[in-house]
């Protein structure tokens, strides 16, 4: 009976402390990154742990952690010396048993973006991605969604730039945030009747994206035009000729009556 209990035990705190995963990532603030840095933990569990003896690291370097995570709640570490670096980065989280507890990486960063966790909709599914976004420290990250459909109105230059594409669920109009993508590096891409599956925040801001098809050039257009109207007389020449044999068959049947 004891060592069903301290089996019991020896899990549930187990289980606990792999329960907290880092949620957010803010590793290049604008100007000097000392005391600015930090990473967004949450602890996904009803009970409070101890954060004493857990540590972070970032590639060779090391920060200790200290205090508790309330239960079901997110806890921003600051660090005091500028310890994440903006590029080839992996982050790990480890816990008072040595045991990795979340780890993550990324190659390059933004600045003044943090890396989030999202929770991504696509159609009826729901999984989870990483984006450079707006940081949201203490409060819940920033949900994004996939839309799959052709750009029906390309992008105009102006302070903001927008372009609006169209599925089976109606015109979606998407706004493009230099802080997110660079307009120069996608303004090549949208152009009208390319179909695009694109990811956006709640506001429809784009975040990422992936050009599924381009539309065809315009002598192919004209081919297939050209291709669609063949067919639409077709059916009308096979009636002709029709009438044309019947007729021919009349006066035949006339000519040897008389």
């Amino acid at each position: 009976m004891k060592m069903a209990i301290l089996a019991i035990i020896i899990f549930t705190t187990t289980n606990s402390a792999m329960a907290i995963k880092i949620t957010e990532v803010y590793p290049n603030p604008p100007g000097t990154d000392a005391g600015k840095e930090w990473v967004e933990l949450y602890n996904s569990t009803p009970e409070e742990i101890s954060l004493d003896k857990w540590i972070i690291t970032n590639n060779k370097n090391t920060y200790s952690l200290t205090g508790t995570i309330p239960a079901h709640s997110l806890k921003q570490i600051i660090f005091t010396k500028t310890f994440l670096t903006n590029e080839n980065t992996t982050i790990t989280l480890q816990n008072a048993q040595n045991r990795i507890s979340d780890q993550i990486s990324y190659t390059n960063s933004l600045e003044g973006q943090s890396y989030s966790k999202s929770l991504t909709k696509e159609n009826n599914t729901q999984k989870i991605n990483w984006f450079w976004l707006t940081p949201t420290p203490g409060i819940k990250n920033a949900s994004t969604k996939t839309i799959t459909g052709l750009i029906t109105t390309p992008p105009s230059i102006s302070d903001i730039f927008y372009f609006e594409i169209a599925n089976g669920r109606g015109k979606h109009t998407i706004k493009i945030d230099n802080n997110n993508i660079s307009f120069d590096q996608i303004r090549a891409s949208l152009i009208q009747d390319t179909l695009i599956k694109i990811t956006v925040t709640t506001d429809n801001t784009l975040i990422a994206y992936q050009i599924l098809d381009f539309p065809k050039p315009e002598i192919y257009r004209k081919t297939s035009n050209s291709l669609q109207n063949l067919q639409f007389f077709i059916p009308v020449i096979a009636i002709l000729i029709l009438l044309k044999n019947h007729l021919a068959k009349s006066q035949e049947t006339q000519f040897n009556t008389l």
